[in-house]
C-alpha cells in the first residue's frame, strides 16, 4: 500500500515538473525564423565613400641624389596629390515606405557619397536629411520606385532584462546577418567610453545585449520578438574591435522622437532650462540639510534663460521636474531634453532648508557654444604667496589686484583664492584645485579669506559634520562638500 502511494506521489511530482518545464519552454523561442523573415526586408546596408588626400612629406628632408632625387620628388608629389578613396560600411533600417532610412551619424560622417543597399540587392544614392550628434542619429532619404517595407517602432521602455532580441546588420560587409541574444542590462551610460562616437550624457540609458554586434552593425536595428524595433545598435566594447559579448543600442524611445523631428524640420530639437547642474554628494546633502543624496544641484544659471526667469539660483537643489522625481543629476539633462518645448513645468527645489515650488516655461536649446558650459579661465597661482589662512589642508589668501589681473577676475567677485593644497588631503581628493576661488561657505557669500576661516570655525563649533563651499573656477561654479571630521 505504501509502495502504491509512493508511486502516485512520484507521478504527481513528475507531472508537475513537466508542467513547469513546458511553461518555461513556452518563453523560449524554438526558432527566430518568423521574426527574421518579417524584419530582414526593412534592414539596409550603408556604404560610404570619402575622398582624402595624403599628407605631403617634407621635401627639404629628402636626400639629394641629383636627377634621381628629382624623379623621386616628382613621384612623391604626384602620389600625395592624388585623392584616395576611403570606404566604410554600416547598417540602417527603413522607417518610412517613402524611402527614409535611419543610421548612426558616425557611419556617414565625412562621407562624400552614401549608397543604401536594400535587402534585394538594389542600390540607391542617398542624401542626408539631418543628423543629431547628441544621440548619434542620422536620417537619410532615397528615391525608391515603389513603396518600401518599413519597420514598426516598439516600446523600449517596456523591454526587460532577460528578454530575447534579434540584431540584424552588415558586420564585416556580410549584409543581412542575423544574430540573437538577450537584453543583458538596461540604463547603461557609456558616454565616457564611446571613443569617437559623439554620445553625450543625453543618452545615459543604453540597452546592453550579449547578441553578437561587430564592426558594420552600427546603425542597424534591435528587434523584439514581435519584430518591432526597440533600439539602434551603436557601440561595442572590445579591445580587439570584434564582438566580445557586450554591445549597446540606443533605445527606440529616443531614436523615434529624434527621427520624427528631423523628418519634419531637418534637425532635432531639445527643450532648455538654462542651468548647469552637478551631483549631490553625501557631504553636500548633509550640509544642506537634505535627508539623503538626491536631486541635481544648480551651479550656474544662464542669463535670461527659463531658470533665471523663474528665479532659480545657484545652490538650489532640483528635487522634482515636471512632476517627476529627480533621482540624480545624471538623469536630469535627459528629463529636460525630452520634454516638449513650451511646456510650463512645475519644479520643486530645496533652498536653505525648505522646499519651494516654482514654475518655468521651457525654451528651445540655443545651439551656441558656451551656454551650458562656462568658459574655463587660467588657474595659475600667484607668483608670491599672500597673507594666508589654512583649513582642512587648504591654504587660502586674499584676492589681490595682481591676482585679479593674472586670472582675469572681475571687480565684483569677492572671496578667497586657493594657492596651496596639501597632498593627500580630503580637499585634494574632493577636487579642489590651486587657483580656485572660494566665494561662499554654507551658502553665505564671503568677502575675504578671513571670513572663510571664521565661517568654517563657526560650523565646527556648532558640531556640523560637513561644510559646503561654492568654488568659482574661471567662469564656472561648482559646489564641494568637505567633511569637518578628518576621520570620515
Amino acid at each position: 500500500m505504501m509502495g502504491l502511494k509512493l508511486y502516485r506521489f512520484l507521478g504527481v511530482v513528475f507531472c508537475f515538473a513537466m508542467l513547469v518545464f513546458d511553461v518555461c519552454a513556452a518563453d523560449r523561442p524554438q526558432s527566430f525564423a518568423k521574426t527574421a523573415e518579417r524584419a530582414l526586408p526593412t534592414v539596409v546596408n550603408i556604404s560610404t565613400k570619402h575622398m582624402s588626400r595624403a599628407a605631403m612629406a617634407d621635401m627639404k628632408n629628402l636626400p639629394q641624389f641629383g636627377h634621381l632625387g628629382d624623379l623621386l620628388k616628382e613621384f612623391l608629389e604626384f602620389h600625395h596629390s592624388r585623392p584616395r578613396e576611403i570606404s566604410s560600411l554600416g547598417s540602417g533600417y527603413i522607417v518610412d515606405p517613402k524611402g527614409y532610412v535611419v543610421t548612426n551619424r558616425h557611419v556617414i560622417a565625412k562621407a562624400d557619397e552614401i549608397t543604401v543597399i536594400l535587402n534585394d540587392g538594389s542600390e540607391h544614392d542617398a542624401k542626408i536629411i539631418g543628423v543629431d550628434s547628441r544621440t548619434d542619429v542620422a536620417v537619410l532619404k532615397i528615391e525608391p520606385e515603389k513603396p518600401l517595407p518599413s519597420i514598426e517602432w516598439g516600446n523600449s521602455t517596456e523591454a526587460r532584462v532577460g528578454d530575447w532580441i534579434l540584431v540584424i546588420g552588415n558586420p564585416f560587409g556580410l549584409g543581412g546577418t542575423v544574430t540573437a541574444g538577450i537584453i543583458s542590462s538596461r540604463a547603461r551610460d557609456i558616454s565616457s567610453q564611446a571613443g569617437d562616437i559623439a554620445l553625450t550624457k543625453y543618452v545615459d540609458n543604453m540597452i546592453q545585449t550579449d547578441a553578437a554586434i561587430n564592426l558594420g552593425n552600427s546603425g542597424g536595428p534591435m528587434f523584439d520578438m514581435n519584430g518591432n524595433v526597440i533600439g539602434m545598435n551603436v557601440a561595442i566594447f572590445s579591445p580587439s574591435g570584434g564582438n566580445v559579448g557586450i554591445g549597446f543600442a540606443i533605445p527606440s524611445s529616443i531614436v523615434k522622437r529624434v527621427v520624427e523631428q528631423i523628418k519634419t524640420t531637418g534637425r532635432a530639437q531639445y527643450a532648455w532650462m538654462g542651468v548647469v547642474v552637478q551631483d549631490v554628494t553625501e557631504e553636500i546633502a548633509d550640509s544642506l540639510g537634505l535627508d539623503k543624496e538626491r536631486g541635481a544641484l544648480v551651479t550656474n544659471v544662464a542669463p535670461n534663460g527659463p531658470a533665471q526667469k523663474a528665479q532659480l539660483q545657484p545652490g538650489d537643489v532640483i528635487l522634482s521636474f515636471n512632476n517627476h522625481q529627480v533621482p540624480n543629476y545624471e538623469n536630469f539633462p535627459r528629463m529636460v531634453g525630452e520634454t516638449r518645448i513650451g511646456t510650463v513645468a512645475p519644479v520643486k527645489i530645496w533652498r536653505k532648508g525648505k522646499e519651494i515650488n516654482l514654475k518655468l516655461t521651457l525654451e528651445e536649446y540655443p545651439n551656441k557654444e558656451g551656454v551650458a558650459e562656462m568658459v574655463m579661465a587660467k588657474k595659475k597661482a600667484a607668483s608670491q604667496e599672500p597673507e594666508a589662512g589654512e583649513f582642512l589642508g587648504i591654504s587660502v589668501g586674499p584676492i589681490t589686484e595682481e591676482i585679479r589681473k593674472k586670472l582675469n577676475i572681475s571687480d565684483d567677485v569677492n572671496g578667497a583664492i586657493v594657492f596651496k593644497i596639501d597632498s593627500g588631503s580630503v580637499a585634494s581628493k574632493k577636487g579642489i584645485q590651486v587657483g580656485d576661488l572660494v566665494v561662499e561657505v554654507n551658502q553665505h557669500p564671503i568677502s575675504d579669506h578671513r571670513q572663510v576661516l571664521q565661517k568654517i570655525s563657526n560650523a565646527m563649533a556648532k558640531g556640523n559634520k560637513t561644510v559646503l563651499l561654492k568654488i568659482l573656477r574661471g567662469q564656472k561654479s561648482v559646489y564641494i562638500g568637505l567633511p569637518l571630521d578628518n576621520d570620515r
